[in-house]
């Protein structure tokens, strides 16, 4: 009993320094082993990241790959299909080749039918029944009887007549143009047959004077008349245009209205 209380004060007292460094120390290593598993916790999650992204690369280059092949990598077309699109186009030709004959073809047959229309249509003449210089000189009579003759195929329906008459200066073999003072006529439609001319009638609405008449004997005047007409043959319209002056074999043509179609 002596022996253990000799022992026990004969050890010395740990000094409160020590004690608190101990424990400072123990509290290091347990911060740091927290560090270190929290780092050992966190390195799971960036290799989890690092092979999340590894695995879409090669996804994404997998997919590359496959939309490659399917750009890429084409069926070749079979024989059916190269045929097809031939004779499609063989067609095609073919088409245009038969549109544009069937258009010449009816561009010779409405050019026949045009020729022989022209040739068939009615075309109007005109002739004069009475010699109007004697008769000018004979009475005084100045009336002028006009013959429409058809020399065409077919009738001139609602042919329309047009009359200019006066007595107008001569000079030689000219002739003065008609004046406001012309007596100006428009008959009623008639039909023009081809084998039956139609006469009209063409008056000056009265007697030739004694200087008329007297002109007309010195051929320093002249009775002189203009007959335009205008028809239908075939449905199609149509006109003539003619001037005429008196002599004493007849009527003489005027050039100067010469129209026709």
């Amino acid at each position: 009993m002596s022996l253990l209380l000799a022992s026990v004060q004969a050890t010395p007292p740990v000094p409160r320094q020590a004690l608190s460094n101990a424990s400072a120390n123990r509290q290091s290593i347990q911060k740091n082993a927290n560090t270190n598993q929290k780092r050992t916790a966190a390195l799971p999650s960036s290799e989890n990241a690092i092979e999340a992204h590894l695995r879409q690369g090669q996804t994404e280059k997998s997919q590359d790959s496959r939309e490659q092949i399917t750009v890429i990598v084409q069926q070749p077309a079979s024989g059916w299909e190269k045929t097809y699109v031939i004779l499609t186009g063989l067609l095609a030709i073919g088409g245009m080749l038969g549109a544009g004959t069937a258009y010449r073809t009816l561009k010779a047959m409405e050019s026949q039918v045009n020729a022989q229309n022209e040739s068939l249509r009615a075309r109007i003449t005109i002739e004069f029944a009475d010699n109007v210089f004697q008769s000018v000189l004979q009475n005084g009579r100045a009336l002028v009887v006009a013959r429409f003759v058809n020399t065409g195929g077919t009738p001139a329906y609602r042919v329309v007549p047009e009359t200019w008459i006066e007595f107008v200066p001569r000079f030689g073999d000219e002739v003065r143009d008609f004046t406001a003072n012309a007596v100006h006529h428009v008959g009623n439609p008639v039909a023009v047959y081809p084998t039956t001319p139609t006469l009209f009638d063409i008056p000056l609405g009265r007697r030739a004077s004694y200087d008329e008449i007297s002109g007309v004997r010195q051929a320093t005047t002249t009775l002189a008349v203009r007959i335009r007409l205008t028809y239908e043959s075939l449905g199609k319209p149509y006109f003539v245009d003619r001037a005429f002056s008196s002599v004493p074999d007849g009527m003489r043509f005027d050039p100067r209205h010469n129209e026709a179609n």
